[in-house]
């Protein structure tokens, strides 16, 4: 379903408080969307609407190493691009083959996240990034810069005193404050840069995020589509300044993104909950591949910012 059509059916389905799940695509042109009266194609576990058929595993899930020369170009591509002032920050992904891999129904149960989604035969994914969530006329987003894998929770002082990673984060909160003033008023960033911890069975990333908050201006109900799609795509995964930052994603990646750093979202007929789609595994036929991306600027190390996607490139089992 494109974006006017999905725009006008979220504002109907917010106005008749009927509850419904979606989901959309990086650009924010493409919709998924379901009712909880209809059938579920799309398997979803969001932190106030759990799922409990889970399960565990003891597969390998094995990728292929990330190409280290070809990814240090599309560096390079980006930081040429800053110097001729075409972007501050360009979030820079990738598509990794998975070599060895239980199947995607074991690794939908046995993962652990936040937001969980399942299309089965076309992808899944282990967000532990929250996008929007609206209760009472309050919107609040959550963007999530800077990544660190970490062995003892000491090191993520690490994270939060470099200068890169202080300036990437800044420009992302930046951002967001701005496109949520497009549907919002008072508009402040009640918490700056605090960090979280996300397991990943025998190790753990750092990752540090802001939470921002305004007042709507129009109710959700009957304007939950306008409100969404005015944001979209989610600054935390394209860039700054984001137009012209999102032209050069589709110049340097060559390859389409499709639902991957899309959104997804649930609203319960009162409140709404949404994420942004990473941790990301596309399904094409019976490939599976892992896609991660990382916030690349003018004083990004390459080495640096090849090891976070690496870090990254990992199936958050218990």
């Amino acid at each position: 379903m494109h974006r006017e059509k999905a725009r006008r059916l979220l504002n109907e389905h917010s106005k008749n408080r009927i509850p419904f799940f979606f989901v959309s695509d990086f650009a924010g042109e493409k919709f998924l969307i379901q009712t909880n009266s209809e059938e579920q194609k799309i398997q979803f576990a969001f932190p106030e609407r759990p799922l409990f058929n889970l399960s565990g595993t003891n597969e390998v899930v094995q990728f292929a190493p990330l190409d280290r020369e070809n990814y240090f170009a599309r560096v390079h591509q980006v930081q040429t691009a800053a110097r001729e002032g075409h972007t501050y920050l360009l979030n820079l992904c990738e598509r990794i083959p998975v070599l060895k891999s239980p199947h995607p129904d074991i690794l939908f149960s046995a993962a652990l996240a936040p937001y969980k989604v399942y299309y089965r035969g076309h992808f899944l994914f282990f967000s532990p990034e929250p996008f929007v969530k609206i209760v009472h006329g309050k919107i609040c987003t959550f963007p999530m810069k800077g990544t660190l894998k970490i062995v003892d929770p000491f090191e993520c002082g690490l994270l939060l005193s470099d200068p890169k990673e202080m300036a990437e984060h800044a420009t992302i909160v930046d951002l967001l404050r701005n496109d949520l003033s497009q549907v919002a008023h008072s508009v402040r960033v009640e918490k700056y840069r605090y960090t979280e911890i996300i397991k990943r069975g025998d190790s753990s990333l750092c990752a540090t995020s802001s939470r921002i908050c305004g007042l709507l201006k129009d109710t959700v109900y009957g304007h939950l589509g306008d409100i969404l799609v005015s944001m979209l795509p989610a600054g935390s995964v394209t860039g700054a300044p984001k137009k012209r930052t999102v032209e050069l994603i589709q110049s340097i990646e060559q390859t389409s993104r499709g639902f991957y750093t899309g959104v997804s979202g649930y609203f319960d007929g009162e409140k709404f909950d949404s994420a942004v789609n990473i941790r990301f595994i596309e399904i094409d036929g019976d490939r599976l591949y892992f896609r991660a991306g990382g916030g690349i600027t003018i004083y990004s190390d390459p080495e640096k910012e090849y090891n976070e996607i690496v870090a990254k490139t990992t199936i958050p089992f218990a």
